[in-house]
């Protein structure tokens, strides 16, 4: 169950991270990145106009793991403008990898404080939850995903019903 808590819309896009595009392929952009706590490890999802992917492992060097979906199919869930935290799942076979990012809405001297961890499971069932040190944890908020899934012929129908397609489209 997730709190809901209001805050002006307009503070989550002005959150822009500055060095998420450290582990990023050259012409995809940055959307979330944190190093995963007691690893030497660290995750970073990256975007264009058709894929998102998922890199998981020793930062500079070979990932680990590395999964690429359609912008149009892959499992993301935005922030609503109540919720301060999202999603984004890459699937590769039983396994998945669900990515969340958020933010608390109480301001500090040193703004806005980030989290973040990722869950991996197989057919369905938990297998780790690897936290992300939360001083690490880089979120781009926005519209990017958000736009490439309805320039897809998507559109955003809520946390029960999730992405639909809109009548008339591909």
């Amino acid at each position: 169950m997730r709190t809901r808590v209001s805050i002006f819309p307009v503070f989550a896009f002005c959150i822009v991270a500055t060095d998420v595009s450290a582990d990023c392929a050259q012409g995809m952009i940055p959307f979330s990145s944190c190093e995963i706590v007691g690893r030497s490890t660290s995750l970073n999802i990256c975007h264009d106009d058709f894929t998102v992917s998922y890199r998981y492992g020793t930062r500079g060097k070979v990932p680990e793991l590395y999964l690429s979906e359609p912008i149009a199919t892959v499992d993301y869930r935005p922030w609503d403008g109540d919720a301060l935290i999202g999603s984004i799942t890459f699937r590769n076979g039983a396994y998945a990898y669900e990515v969340v990012s958020g933010f608390n809405s109480e301001f500090s001297d040193e703004g806005l404080s980030h989290f973040g961890w990722v869950t991996v499971s197989y057919n369905g069932e938990e297998l780790s939850k690897l936290e992300c040190v939360q001083t690490s944890v880089e979120s781009v908020y926005g519209s990017d995903v958000y736009d490439l899934k309805v320039a897809a012929g998507l559109r955003w129908d809520g946390e029960e019903t999730g992405w639909v397609a809109v009548s008339g489209s591909n």
